[in-house]
This record gives structure tokens, sequence and C-alpha cells, in this order.
């Protein structure tokens, strides 16, 4: 909301203000599997499968999906991604916390995963590279067949690191720069 500042509590102590800069969420449905092309974002989904709000996600609303292995113990979801840069950074950002796996990773282009050991709490996992000109982001659950992990809040950026999150459906979204005074 408008002049109602944003506290950010991470350092355990007292809060600070929260400011970032300007920033878009590319990815145009953030919360939600959505298997056909929508604005610059096209999501397949090769093997396993995603259940569209399966649990409780950190906002406390049932908006997280359930990613469940396929036969031979990997899955992949890749979400096309036409608009990434082949010149700046982009990061890309995922909610993710334990099932029955505690294995995923991420990567922007083919390049290098990043693999997270995923607990029982919810936690940010970002990677950020300048894309290639496949323009394409991979998350993979990794387990038996049947096993699975929890993910929510899909969000790719045009910034060397991950800026809080941005919700998207249907279309891309853009956050104005924080600013204060006084």
């Amino acid at each position: 909301a408008a002049n109602v500042p944003r506290l950010d509590y991470s350092d355990g102590g007292c809060p600070s203000l929260l400011l970032e800069p300007t920033s878009s969420n590319l990815i145009t449905n953030s919360e939600q599997f959505v298997d056909a092309p929508t604005g610059n974002t096209n999501m397949d989904l090769f093997s396993g499968t995603i259940t569209n709000n399966d649990t409780t996600s950190p906002n406390g609303n049932v908006t997280a999906m359930k990613f469940t292995a396929a036969a031979g113990g990997y899955s992949l979801l890749r979400i096309y991604q036409s608009d990434l840069s082949t010149t700046l950074n982009t990061t890309f950002s995922i909610y993710a916390k334990k099932g029955t796996s505690d294995s995923l990773s991420i990567d922007i282009s083919g390049g290098t995963p990043t693999s997270s050991t995923l607990t029982d709490e919810w936690q940010r996992i970002s990677t950020t590279t300048i894309s290639d000109l496949n323009k394409f982001i991979d998350v993979v659950v990794s387990g038996n067949s049947g096993e699975y992990v929890y993910i929510w809040a899909f969000q790719a950026e045009q910034q060397s690191y991950a800026t809080s999150y941005i919700k998207t459906v249907g279309s891309s979204q853009t956050r104005t720069a924080d600013t204060a005074s006084g």
C-alpha cells in the first residue's frame, strides 16, 4: 500500500526499512503451473506431476504446488521465458520445502544448477546468471517415483539478486522503487 513502510526482520533484531529498486517478475503465473503459453512464459512438464493449490504457502493461503517425481526419480519443469536478457543478469527464485523428498535444483538456460537439500520449513532458493540464447529456467525434483516436494512463487527478474516476491496472475508485474524521506 502507498505510504506504508515495509520492514525487514532478517537480522533477527530490530527491523529496518525494506527499500528495494524497481523490479519486474517476468513469469506470468507465479503461483500456478499453467501448461500453455501465457504471454512471454510457457511452462512444460517433461516428467512427474504438479498439483496446484495443494498445501499452505508462506503467505498463509493454500496456493503452494506439490511437485511429484516420476518413474526414474527425476522430474523436470521447464519454464520457457522469451524475454530473458542475454546481456543482463537474471535471477530466478522459488520457495520450496521438503515433502517426502528433500532434493530440488534450479538453473537458468542449462547453466550450473543450484541444488538444495530442503527442510520442513519454507526456504527461498535462487540462482543468478546471464541467459544464453535458449532462454529457459529448469526446476528439477529428485527422489524415488512418487516422492514429492512443495514449491511456490516462481520469480524471474533482471537483477543480480532476488528482491521480495512479486505475485503475477496472467501477466508480468512491476514493483516500483521504494523511497523514503524524512
